[in-house]
């Protein structure tokens, strides 16, 4: 009787013992569950109720399964509220934001800032985001991409790498510098594209957070390409899974280059997300143009191609 009772003590102990962790480990698998899906109101009961705002889970994209935080789910959803919302709750955070075409430091102050696919594209860039982002663009990436009046590129790769071409003409080199970023390779005999001008330190030192995730070596070559050459700076549009366009500038990333040209994929499904329709749609978003300044832009890489600068690596 009494190995009985000490029996069922034991029991009783273990049970108590474990049914919190079970009730955690529930809590943070709804969590992840509710990023994925964009659901704030479950996040902010989850939260509430002691939910871990950094756990981790599984997605499959394809044939391939991917641990994430659940930030990094949000945003590879992109659903904006969901994403901010588990900042705001402590989830670790980018190092740097996409502000107004800029790479600043995080800080709350900052985040408060952001517009939507500012707090999406922060999120992307990070390294764990950016290891899942770069497998769905060498899987899906290849293809045609036009602008909504006519004017097409090519995307595939080879053994050296992305090659970006137009009817006609022959192949841009480009170097991947972190997930659905690409630098456009460019010899050091080439002429320097677009319009030159001499770039300022605070240029040099933004490009230089846009090319930090590359080696040393491969990011000084960049920058000096950059200072003293331009080049296109390429970001594919990312986004449930796929790829859905791409963005190119003139000269760099963000406010260091042109006018941003948006070609978006041919033949792709419409999307389930209604931020990520504005985001590849013609004119939308982040004050793209896809016709007006679309002309300089390519004109001049029509130059460079018919030019020669850009066959010899």
């Amino acid at each position: 009787m009494l190995s009985t009772l000490r029996s069922r003590a034991v029991c009783a102990f273990v049970l108590i013992a474990v049914v919190p962790y079970v009730r955690a480990d529930a809590q943070n698998a709804a969590l992840f569950l509710a990023a994925e899906r964009g659901d704030v109101e479950a996040i902010e009961r989850l939260v509430r109720g002691g939910a871990d705002v950094n756990v981790t889970g599984d997605l499959r994209y394809g044939d391939r399964s991917y641990l994430v935080s659940a930030v990094g789910a949000a945003a590879l959803g992109w659903h904006a509220d969901a994403s901010r919302a588990l900042l705001k709750h402590g989830a670790a955070p980018p190092r740097y934001v996409v502000r107004n075409h800029n790479l600043l430091p995080y800080s709350d102050r900052e985040l408060d800032a952001l517009r939507d696919w500012e707090v999406i594209n922060s999120i992307l860039r990070t390294p764990e985001v950016a290891a899942i982002t770069r497998p769905i663009v060498e899987r899906d990436a290849r293809g045609t991409y036009r602008t909504h009046d006519g004017r097409e590129y090519a995307v595939d790769f080879d053994d050296r790498g992305l090659q970006l071409t137009a009817p006609g003409g022959p192949a841009l080199r480009f170097q991947l510098v972190a997930g659905k970023a690409f630098m456009q390779i460019l010899p050091t005999t080439a002429a320097p594209s677009g319009n030159p001008r001499e770039r300022t330190a605070p240029e040099l030192s933004m490009f230089t957070r846009f090319v930090e995730p590359l080696p040393l070596a491969d990011r000084n070559a960049l920058v000096e390409q950059f200072r003293d050459r331009g080049g296109i700076w390429l970001d594919f549009t990312v986004g449930e899974g796929r790829v859905l366009g791409l963005e190119i500038r003139e000269g760099g990333p963000a406010r260091l280059g042109g006018t941003p040209v948006l070609f978006r994929k041919v033949g792709i499904r419409p999307e389930a997300s209604s931020l990520l329709e504005r985001e590849v749609a013609p004119g939308t978003g982040r004050n793209r143009s896809t016709s007006g300044g679309a002309r300089p832009f390519l004109d001049s890489v029509t130059r460079h191609q018919s030019s020669g600068a850009t066959e010899s690596f």
